[in-house]
């Protein structure tokens, strides 16, 4: 008889996503996910075990300071951090669908750790509601044997928390369909999506003196704009945020910061920017403000009694003088295409102490607009 014909060929290989692409924070921006399940130690290998899913529940939101959105994104690969100095200890990666069949992946070691390229693009309905897909780790024991946690570098997101910074790579898909990539049919350039976010590695939850998880509580610091204008010598560049109110998922920490308030909000900027600021408004209300460092600098904005527990937006606008460049002049932390803002907003004070201290950034629009006073103040 004649031979069986071949198996079919994957679909073809998606290109990868481009350097130039939205890296806003996965929370609130993407409906993707990828959780850590478990670790445990077989033999002489220790294997970590995660999933890629998606949570359509999950409140995602057009991005404010940039064209396009990550909502409906595809995913084709998945960059986990890893130490520089654990690369020889992955020993193997493997990829399985939610069939539990495995698939050929190709894993490479990067600057940033491990990037997992899938053999196709998924779609935010490729993998069915409630399942994931399962990513496993293996590293030699002999290199490195915690099963407690995965040799990452320090999260940049939350650093006080057992966790490591992962982001995913795909691209933009049309509105209102969600099978259908983002492509330049006009000339148009679209960025690709990498979204940034932490993957925890407790089942339970952390108590921690203070609770750093930006998803622990209900606030965003938005960039709202920015302008310039010349008073006298002196030219005068006005920042304006939005502090808003988002949608919550369970608490994945302790303590509970669902209903704080924000007591004090820590911007890190540039040194030039702590030497040069004259006053910050919240709603119009004059705020205290300090300059600082740690050793990064920072201005401190006390809002003691301007940000109760459960308010709504609320604008915040920073005034500074003799401060020439806009608004990327304040925050100098590159971040892919963007600038961006660090940013801490302290909470909930009990027995001397903050109990929340939600750890973001904030990305700002280095254009001016067309007319930087309107609506500014």
């Amino acid at each position: 008889p004649p031979p069986p014909p071949p198996s079919p060929p994957w679909p073809a290989k998606p290109k990868e996503s481009q350097c130039d692409c939205l890296s806003p924070l996965v929370e609130g921006s993407t409906q993707w996910r990828f959780n850590f399940i478990q670790a445990d130690t077989y033999g002489s290998r220790v294997t970590y075990i995660y999933s890629l899913q998606v949570d359509p529940e999950a409140a995602s939101y057009e991005l404010t300071y940039r064209k396009g959105s990550c909502i409906n994104q595809t995913v084709d690969a998945v960059s986990l951090s890893l130490d520089p100095m654990y690369r020889q200890a992955v020993l193997d990666v493997k990829v399985y669908n939610n069939l539990a069949k495995s698939l050929p992946i190709k894993a490479v070691t990067t600057e940033y750790g491990i990037k997992i390229t899938l053999p196709t693009m998924l779609f935010v309905d490729s993998i069915p509601l409630g399942d994931f897909y399962t990513f496993e780790f293996q590293l030699d024991k002999n290199q490195w044997s915690d099963a407690s946690r995965f040799p990452c570098k320090l999260s940049q997101l939350e650093p006080s928390q057992p966790s490591c910074d992962y982001y995913l790579h795909g691209w933009q898909t049309k509105k209102g369909d969600a099978r259908a990539q983002l492509e330049d049919t006009t000339g148009q350039s679209f960025g690709g999506c990498c979204p940034e976010g932490v993957v925890q590695f407790a089942k339970q939850q952390v108590r921690s003196i203070c609770n750093s998880r930006i998803s622990d509580t209900p606030y965003r610091l938005q960039f709202s704009k920015n302008g310039t204008s010349f008073t006298g010598n002196y030219n005068r560049t006005f920042v304006a945020f939005q502090l808003e109110q988002v949608s919550m998922g369970p608490q994945l920490g302790l303590p509970d910061c669902s209903n704080t308030d924000v007591r004090e909000i820590k911007l890190y900027v540039t040194e030039a920017a702590t030497k040069k600021i004259k006053d910050v408004l919240v709603e119009g209300n004059n705020a205290p403000v300090t300059a600082g460092a740690d050793p990064n600098p920072y201005l401190s904005i006390n809002t003691a009694g301007l940000l109760p527990a459960g308010f709504r937006g609320k604008r915040v606008l920073l005034e500074f003088y003799g401060l020439a460049g806009g608004a990327e002049a304040v925050c100098g932390l590159k971040s892919g295409s963007s600038v961006v803002c660090p940013y801490v907003l302290n909470g909930n004070y009990v027995n001397d102490d903050y109990q929340c201290c939600a750890r973001s950034d904030v990305s700002v629009q280095l254009n001016l607009p067309e007319d930087p006073w309107e609506g500014l103040l």
